[in-house]
């Protein structure tokens, strides 16, 4: 897969490729990888399961900005 083909899918999901500018940044990102679990995208704090399929994989990272009410 391209860098193009990784963010034409990252845009069709409302989000862009990750674009990493720091240690500070990758560690993050890193983090956020490692404590990813299997209840929390679609579903945040209902205790419900993704409905991605397992077989799924990317080797690539999607990131958005978050929609917080004020």
């Amino acid at each position: 897969m391209t860098w193009v083909d990784a963010e034409i899918y990252c845009v069709s999901q409302g989000a862009n490729l990750v674009s990493i500018h720091s240690l500070e940044e990758q560690n993050f990102v890193t983090f956020l990888i490692k404590n990813f679990d299997l209840a929390e995208t679609n579903y945040p704090g209902a205790l419900k399961w993704n409905d991605d399929q397992c077989s799924l994989t990317f080797p690539f990272v999607c990131a958005s900005r978050a929609n917080c009410p004020s």
